[in-house]
C-alpha cells in the first residue's frame, strides 16, 4: 500500500473499528514491505508512527 495520509486514516479507521468490535486494545505491526510506491508521501515508519497515533493505539511505536 502506498504511505500517504490518506491510506494511514484509512488504516486508522478500520484498526478503531476493529478495536471497538472486539472490545480489546490492539497491537499494530508493520509487514515486511519489497517495493516502494513512488506516490508514497513518507517513509514505512512514518506511516505506521501515523496510523498508529491515528487509531488510539498506545504510547509508542517500536522502530
Amino acid at each position: 500500500m502506498p504511505y500517504t495520509l490518506s491510506v494511514a486514516w484509512h488504516t486508522a479507521e478500520k484498526i478503531r473499528a476493529a478495536r471497538d468490535y472486539l472490545e480489546v486494545p490492539i497491537c499494530v505491526e508493520n509487514v515486511s514491505s519489497y517495493a516502494e510506491y513512488h506516490f508514497s508521501e513518507m517513509k514505512e515508519w512514518e506511516f505506521l508512527s501515523e496510523a498508529v497515533e491515528l487509531a488510539d493505539c498506545g504510547d509508542s511505536v517500536t522502530r
